[in-house]
């Protein structure tokens, strides 16, 4: 009753209130043959995991077509990626110190350019494009996550890469 509903603990994760990656974390993973893309709860409490479980299932986080069109959007996310790293790795091979540096600044433009497109706010799926190119650039070059993914960093343009699901 109305008079009561200052007592309530509101099930669903308010992302005006509380922090949605203290509740929620993306994964990638191979299920039944093919690479898919879920939310599950992250590590929690027990009643931090009953809002995330109900926050899952309360807005479909994990129906198969959204699951679908995220998944689309970290393979292309990864496909750059993957140019990104081919573009570094060519550098070391060249003979010039002034090709290999021209390189690695083509290539620091390039990954600037795919965080851009993937990572900021107002790109579709952003939240699971960020954890993915964390962990992503995290395993590929341990100790060199880019400052724009970097969790640490207090920069006046963070919001450009502020994260929403």
């Amino acid at each position: 009753s109305r008079g009561y509903l200052h007592t309530e603990s509101p099930l669903l994760i308010n992302p005006t209130l509380d922090d949605p990656h203290r509740y929620l974390e993306f994964t990638v993973g191979g299920f039944g043959g093919r690479t898919r893309s879920f939310v599950r709860p992250a590590e929690l409490d027990p009643i931090g995991l009953i809002k995330a479980e109900a926050t899952i299932e309360g807005f479909g986080l994990n129906r198969r077509q959204l699951v679908a069109a995220r998944t689309a959007r970290l393979t292309s996310l990864e496909r750059e990626l993957f140019a990104w790293r081919r573009l570094v790795m060519s550098a070391d091979k060249m003979a010039s110190e002034a090709d290999k540096e021209a390189t690695l600044m083509e290539a620091k433009t390039l990954l600037d350019d795919i965080l851009s497109n993937f990572v900021k706010h107002n790109k579709p799926y952003s939240a699971a494009c960020f954890a993915f190119a964390k962990a992503w650039l995290a395993g590929d070059r341990p100790g060199t996550v880019p400052r724009q993914i970097n969790d640490d960093v207090d920069d006046e343009d963070e919001d450009d890469y502020e994260i929403v699901i």
